[in-house]
């Protein structure tokens, strides 16, 4: 199975209520929970990527007998390596780099993708389906 987190995809919105970590970490575990459980599903081999890393670490550590196996891909919350992300960016072409920098920039002061597509209002509704 492919799922995607609640609120993100093609998922429903429910209302997000959590006002911390803690609560917003328990809202998409327990909710992943709530899907495993419904579909009957005893162990499986957990595959996150970015966000959704991090989500399944979190079920992971809560729900260890129900994970196989934990496959993280770039999940969130994880150091990357200054060094590193200089070399790749000196390797892009010039007229890239600003908007590289741009982009770096807002997120890191938490600006992401879906805040694009939430600004956008009605219309931005439409376009993860598009």
């Amino acid at each position: 199975h492919l799922v995607d987190w609640l609120g993100t995809g093609l998922s429903s919105r429910p209302r997000f209520r959590c006002r911390d970590v803690r609560e917003t970490e328990a809202f998409f575990v327990e909710a992943l929970e709530k899907w495993r459980a419904k579909m009957g599903i005893d162990t499986m081999i957990l595959c996150g990527h970015s966000l959704g890393g991090y989500l399944s670490f979190a079920y992971a550590e809560k729900y260890p007998e129900r994970v196989e196996r934990l496959i993280l891909s770039s999940p969130a919350g994880v150091p990357d390596n200054a060094v590193n992300r200089e070399r790749i960016r000196r390797r892009l072409p010039a007229w890239t780099r600003p908007v590289v920098l741009l982009v770096e920039h807002l997120w890191t002061n938490g600006v992401t993708p879906f805040d694009f597509v939430r600004w956008m209002g009605p219309l931005g509704e439409r376009l993860p389906a598009a």
